[in-house]
């Protein structure tokens, strides 16, 4: 896990003070979601710099938003809302509420935001800030999105009818919703899904194919836990499936020379790939023995 955290502060571009990933809110937002989760603090010069980069970004339309758009909107108030630092909370909170505000009004009657998927990404957000501010507003929008979720809730397709994007919305969903007796019998459901369309090879198509669900299955696996140590046991259960000795990975994939041999290499963008597919394949491995053993708990095997 330190040696992701290090590869991911070496990607880090900086400029004129401010500090992003290839410029685009998108990798920002996650690389900063990804090393809170490995320990780094937005105390540190990089991130804070980073966070600095994304709430410069902020507004720039007049909207209340990033660039008009849910998705980079719901994962850039996600980054901020994993914030450590107490300098940084008000401002943070005051932006992420105008995102807030700004998502709900994308909200129909029916509880809806654009589509499944933003739907649960938004439902993560007001859950998240709904933790550190007390807002009515934000609790309904919360209710309106996970009725939403259950209602158009099928067991052939999910939501999406693709594994990708299903993930995203399961993880919205069991971490944002409240705990009910139908969320209990629907990710059991999930599970059986999830089951029913992995490949051979153990993941669901392509690397971030893989991702998105390992992420979803991550959040059924804390819910069915039910447990005040289930985050520190499915860490610990991660930890020892990662620990693994730095890569050494450099130059071009194949290189062909004058005398007819060939060597193979790895370019920094394959490295990038290569971990994400390593760290994925490692988690479902952590949680594939677990939901075997929920599914034997819950009489489905």
């Amino acid at each position: 896990l330190l040696h992701i955290r290090k590869w991911l502060l070496n990607q880090q571009q900086r400029q004129d003070g401010r500090s992003h990933w290839n410029a685009q809110l998108w990798d920002t937002a996650v690389a900063l979601i990804a090393l809170r989760a490995l320990g780094a603090s937005y105390e540190d010069d990089s991130c804070r710099e980073s966070v600095q980069w994304i709430l410069d970004r902020f507004n720039q339309n007049g909207r209340y938003n990033w660039n008009d758009e849910p998705w980079e909107t719901t994962f850039c108030s996600l980054a901020l809302l994993a914030n450590d630092s107490l300098d940084l909370k008000d401002t943070i909170v005051q932006t992420v509420s105008q995102a807030a505000g700004w998502l709900m009004d994308l909200q129909d009657q029916h509880g809806r935001i654009v589509s499944p998927t933003y739907t649960g990404l938004s439902l993560l957000v007001f859950k998240r800030l709904g933790e550190i501010k007390d807002s009515p507003a934000l609790h309904a929008a919360r209710e309106k999105a996970s009725r939403y979720l259950l209602d158009t809730f099928r067991e052939d397709i999910l939501w999406a009818g693709e594994p990708r994007m299903n993930g995203l919305v399961v993880w919205g969903l069991l971490y944002g919703a409240e705990r009910t007796e139908a969320l209990n019998h629907l990710s059991s459901r999930i599970v059986q899904w999830y089951l029913a369309t992995q490949q051979p090879s153990g993941g669901w198509g392509e690397y971030e194919d893989t991702l998105y669900p390992t992420v979803g299955l991550y959040n059924v696996l804390l819910y069915l836990m039910d447990d005040d140590d289930a985050q520190i046991q499915a860490y610990n259960i991660l930890r020892r499936y990662l620990d693994t000795p730095p890569l050494q990975l450099r130059r071009k994939i194949i290189e062909t020379y004058s005398d007819g041999t060939i060597s193979i290499n790895i370019t920094p963008t394959l490295k990038k790939v290569l971990i994400l597919l390593f760290t994925a394949a490692s988690v479902i491995s952590a949680i594939l023995s677990y939901l075997n053993a929920i599914l034997n708990f819950l009489g489905l095997r």
